[in-house]
């Protein structure tokens, strides 16, 4: 029993005048116990139950002729054991929850929806008390695998829903409806230093929800597969456009939502990584903002004349936007993450081009020389590059090299005034006024 690797379900009557099946059984699951392997097995022992232990209704026989297969054959009055009532009872339970044992069924709606979008996650056909592991697999687009599992113990419902349920251990632990997705980390043995990142916005993120017997941890795929279905998890919805952007010698992409609008418009930068990122555009689109995904660290044109854009670049950005016919010109919105970020407080709050009806900043800074192109980022950050220091794990922390904050208001923008100025005067800008929830007012 100590080699057993499926699961599995032992049904006994603890009046069995047949076999020792009771005793039988409860060996069996010390021996389990002691092999680490108890985890697979579900004992269901009934009292004034026999040895005929069969489908529902059957008319019960407490003791029947039984001729034996030995040589010579037997016939003997055979005792089976069992009270009728009691027996007929068990027989319908018994053979309901075999089928549990065998049949369980996973499901998760919608299995295909945007990646913003929550899902349940619902395993039913369980036996009460029975020990599962649901785990999710994806495998992105650079080839490795990214994995997350939570540990559930059925309740007297026989049923598991995620959205309700707390897990009792994996990659999370309590009632996390999502958990199976914002806890992927790298499978043992990966690459370290990686994060996720959807570079085709044109194809969904797959992943694959198994549910095993047991609570484990590793290994999963030489476990015992008891159910798997696999969902698609989209950042463009159906019907929206991806239109590639090179006029003006942008490096863009401009995602338009479904229906001919005329939608609100969305500049969208991201930080020191470079390239173009189009995944967040993509799901503002689907949720009806026209989003334009702009690279402005690695573009075409810095390729090929080596220099970094200027301030001209997203202002070409913006008149595409504002220019566009199934575009709001009066309701374009910037967002930015980290010197993404600093580059829209820039533009929101000195740009006599870029008049924006809000503008959101993700973990960024006003910190920043507030004259002059994108290439004085790279100079401050140099100036006080030995600011970095390490962690015990050998990691950069960089947000020394901004502190402190300076006093010279020609090192940060200032954003204290409503009226567009120019740098170097007292600085003003709409930023504070209209940040409203991306331009839905």
């Amino acid at each position: 029993m100590g080699r057993l690797e499926c699961p599995l379900l032992l049904v006994v009557g603890e009046d069995d005048q047949n076999w020792p099946a009771h005793e039988c059984a409860m060996d069996m699951k010390e021996t389990m116990e002691r092999a680490g392997n108890s985890h697979l097995l579900t004992v269901l022992s009934y009292k004034n139950a026999g040895h005929l232990i069969e489908p529902p209704f059957m008319p019960f026989a407490r003791a029947s002729s039984f001729k034996t297969v030995t040589n010579p054959p037997t016939k003997v009055m055979a005792l089976w054991g069992g009270e009728l009532v009691a027996h007929s009872r068990v027989q319908e339970d018994a053979w309901r929850k075999m089928l549990r044992q065998h049949c369980v069924k996973l499901s998760v709606q919608p299995s295909r929806g945007l990646v913003d979008e929550k899902f349940t996650v619902l395993v039913q056909n369980l036996l009460p008390g029975f020990q599962l592991t649901i785990h999710a697999l994806h495998q992105c687009e650079d080839g490795h695998s990214w994995e997350a599992f939570a540990h559930y113990t059925a309740d007297a419902t026989s049923i598991v829903n995620v959205s309700q349920d707390p897990s009792l251990g994996g990659t999370y632990s309590g009632v996390e409806p999502m958990g199976l997705l914002w806890s992927l980390r790298l499978v043992p043995g990966s690459k370290t230093g990686l994060r996720w990142r959807k570079m085709n916005v044109q194809t969904p993120m797959g992943v694959t929800i198994s549910v095993y017997h047991g609570h484990q941890t590793e290994g999963f795929l030489d476990q015992v597969l008891l159910a798997s279905v696999v969902v698609e998890r989209w950042y463009m919805a159906p019907g929206v456009r991806r239109v590639p952007i090179t006029e003006g010698r942008l490096t863009a992409t401009l995602f338009l939502p479904s229906g001919p609008g005329p939608f609100p418009g969305l500049l969208d930068l991201w930080g020191w990584g470079g390239k173009l990122v189009e995944y967040r555009a993509a799901l503002l689109a689907s949720h009806g903002i026209a989003s334009l995904a702009l690279n402005y660290l690695t573009p075409q044109i810095t390729k090929e004349t080596g220099k970094m854009v200027d301030n001209d670049y997203f202002e070409t950005a913006y008149r595409v936007l504002e220019q566009h016919p199934q575009i709001l010109g009066s309701r374009i919105a910037m967002l930015g993450l980290s010197l993404g970020a600093a580059v829209t407080l820039r533009k929101a709050v000195y740009s006599q081009v870029v008049k924006l009806r809000c503008a959101v900043c993700i973990s960024g800074s006003h910190v920043q020389p507030i004259d002059g192109p994108v290439e004085q980022f790279n100079a401050l950050f140099n100036k006080n590059i030995d600011k970095i220091h390490l962690d015990k794990d050998n990691q950069s922390i960089l947000r020394d090299t901004l502190l402190p904050i300076p006093t010279d208001p020609s090192l940060k923008v200032d954003i204290k005034h409503t009226d567009k100025a120019t740098p170097g005067s007292s600085s003003k800008g709409q930023f504070a006024a209209n940040n409203r929830a991306m331009l839905r007012v």
